[in-house]
């Protein structure tokens, strides 16, 4: 599963989301001196997030389980918080 940290906030993109696509979006974003990008996430939907140069951006892989996952759409995971413990 892929977790995009943006200004402290965590989304856990669903499969259908690519990467590099996003990738893109977001640095074509920074360029024009801001915008929004928009990705589907687990348990919050569809997300739009205004990306400038301003707030750094980070992508990280983690294994979750296909139950861990489906109780996201019921009880979706905070998105303040850090889910691996490794950027306090």
């Amino acid at each position: 599963m892929t977790t995009m940290r943006h200004d402290g906030d965590y989304f856990y993109l669903t499969p259908d989301v690519d990467q590099l696509t996003l990738e893109r979006e977001i640095v074509a974003a920074v360029r024009v001196g801001g915008d929004f990008v928009h990705f589907n996430t687990h348990g919050h939907g569809r997300v739009s997030v205004f990306m400038t140069a301003h707030f750094p951006v980070r992508f990280s892989a983690a294994e979750r389980t296909d139950d861990e996952v489906a109780t996201w759409e019921e009880w979706p995971p905070p998105m303040d918080i850090d889910p691996e413990g490794l950027h306090s």
